[in-house]
């Protein structure tokens, strides 16, 4: 067991993350957390964020590329009569726009180097 926790440690994988919020409060955190969740990897090597609520639009926080890929839903899912089993979502799971720049601003401070 204690060559498991030299090689995880060797390898990185048992580091934590320092902007990784396991129980957020305010509207920033809650979009530090959704944000960091769906960022993708741009070609750079940098993190690429979703730019809007619903879409497929990213923008690398290192070298601020535009880019499209897989899409996303970060707001309140659409319920319609097709759409009987799928449940409201929670308001942590839901991105809130108005703090969007400030989330953005301390997620990029942390990885847009």
């Amino acid at each position: 067991m204690a060559v498991f926790g030299k090689i995880t440690t060797l390898l990185g994988l048992g580091k934590q993350n320092d902007l990784l919020i396991t129980d957020p409060q305010t509207p920033t955190d809650i979009n530090i957390a959704i944000l960091t969740n769906c960022a993708i990897t741009c070609r750079c090597g940098g993190m690429a964020l979703p730019t809007q609520v619903k879409g497929n639009e990213y923008c690398c926080l290192r070298c601020d590329k535009q880019m499209l890929n897989i899409r996303y839903n970060l707001g309140q899912r659409a319920e319609s009569d097709d759409d009987w089993c799928i449940q409201p979502k929670d308001e942590k799971h839901m991105i809130d726009m108005a703090h969007y720049d400030e989330a953005y601003k301390q997620i990029k401070a942390r990885y847009g180097k």
